[in-house]
């Protein structure tokens, strides 16, 4: 039997809360021992069979995944583990299903900054720091900044990268011809690309025509505010107070922000909530060359069109703030149920590492050190023929900052983004949305406080 962690009636009703109801568990079945024979022939005992079980969400290149698992088990004659894509939008609930039912089935997940510190303070998964000071094999000394941070929780690491994912603007080069644009990778080396410079002269520029046949400059901004804080640092402001108490995205400078980011839509320079529904996601966006500009990593290489060319640029100088852009990682962590910690740490390890180049070689996840920025394997496998490697390196080098995701932010992001369809479909003004959403984040940010301490 696994170790049953046990879960407060407060914690199932705020798991159920997010999770999507009826989800069915994974099984883990041990396999029998290997059985080895002696020189008389009779059975020898041996080491029995590990099983791991690792759940991870299927973003992630399925293929890929397979083969990293097929590798790992090759390599390891006494440890083998199944490989469990969950449904992308539903992995996360599926988690937290299975983690209320008391008894999650599975050695491994996948770690998300988003629930870094929820699971941190609940318990979920193990602390790294001791296996990575005693294991050479994976050094977390040279990552590029942010993909520690931001699946540590008060000094302790959960999870390790296994890709990087700076995010940048990428453009049709096509569109920009026929519009008579100068290419924005030009305009950046020049000094010249701003927020006004993209987000009005470019995508107004690139805004043309009607019904089936309408182009729009850029796609929607992400509903998260682990995007929209960038607007928001951008213009000045901030999500959080100083000691992480209250939000404060009703104050001045951000207000500004969350005005810039609605009119860039309300102007007909991004497709409205209606029109998105036209498309399956910002891929089918660009494959279909109605949509000229968007702000992606790289992950969304594999659902590209094969023959479509883009063109890539940083993210431009901002208003009033520092330019940050995101650099999300995700990677595996060890369940604190799990009852084979340390053959679960051998798979981390291997990830960290054969992982890392089977996600490169993928075109999903990028370098997470400058060591692996200025290899082959990077340089010449694991880009497309189109891209720039200067632009990934400014990217990874802009992460400046990592907004804190507190305990409980993804609920509090619910509400957020409730506020902010109130302001793009002209309900509300964003002082008035903002306003009103503040004491209701606010009051899940002191019941946190209340139940696991200040953070």
């Amino acid at each position: 039997m696994r170790q049953t962690r046990q879960v407060s009636r407060r914690d199932f009703l705020r798991l159920s809360a997010v999770a999507v109801a009826g989800a069915s568990a994974v099984a883990c079945v041990p396999a029998a021992p290997a059985t080895e024979m002696t020189d008389s022939g009779e059975a020898a005992p041996s080491a029995e069979m590990v099983e791991l079980v690792y759940w991870y969400d299927n973003s992630y290149p399925e293929a890929t995944m397979s083969q990293a698992g097929e590798e790992f088990n090759e390599a390891n004659t006494n440890i083998s583990i199944e490989m469990v894509p969950l449904p992308y939008g539903e992995a996360i609930q599926k988690v937290y299903v299975a983690l209320a039912g008391g008894e999650a089935p599975f050695d491994l997940t996948f770690n998300h900054p988003m629930q870094r510190a929820t699971y941190a303070v609940r318990n979920v998964l193990v602390p790294l720091n001791d296996y990575i000071e005693s294991d050479p094999r994976v050094n977390v000394d040279n990552f590029y900044p942010g993909l520690v941070e931001n699946l540590s929780w008060q000094g302790q690491v959960y999870a390790i990268a296994d890709g990087a994912h700076p995010m940048f603007v990428m453009y049709n080069p096509r569109l920009m011809e026929e519009a008579g644009l100068q290419d924005p990778w030009e305009v950046y080396q020049e000094g010249g690309w701003t927020l006004e410079k993209w987000e009005r002269e470019y995508a107004g520029a690139l805004s043309v025509g009607e019904g089936a046949e309408k182009q729009w400059g850029r796609t929607p901004m992400s509903r998260t505010i682990r995007l929209e804080n960038l607007w928001i640092w951008g213009f000045g402001g901030d999500v959080w107070n100083e000691d992480n108490t209250a939000t404060v995205i009703n104050e001045a400078e951000a207000i500004e922000a969350w005005n810039w980011m609605a009119d860039t839509t309300k102007m007909g320079f991004t497709p409205t909530p209606a029109e998105v529904e036209e498309f399956r996601g910002g891929a089918e966006m660009m494959n279909t060359e109605r949509v000229a500009m968007g702000f992606f990593h790289r992950e969304i290489l594999p659902y590209l069109r094969e023959d479509l060319v883009l063109g890539q640029v940083p993210l431009p100088e901002m208003p009033n703030g520092p330019t940050i852009t995101r650099n999300p990682p995700e990677g595996p962590g060890i369940y604190t149920g799990s009852e084979h910690p340390d053959e679960a740490w051998e798979y981390i390890a291997f990830n960290t590492n054969r992982g890392h180049e089977l996600l490169i070689l993928a075109h999903y996840g990028d370098p997470t050190s400058p060591e692996v920025a200025e290899s082959d394997l990077w340089l010449k496998q694991g880009m497309k023929d189109w891209e720039t490697p200067e632009v990934i390196d400014i990217a990874a080098a802009q992460v400046t900052r990592v907004i804190l995701h507190i305990p409980g932010i993804r609920e509090m992001d619910a509400l957020i983004q409730g506020a902010w369809d109130e302001i793009l479909l002209d309900r509300k003004t964003a002082q008035e949305a903002m306003d009103e959403v503040k004491p209701d984040v606010d009051q899940l940010i002191a019941e946190y406080r209340e139940e696991y301490g200040d953070f």
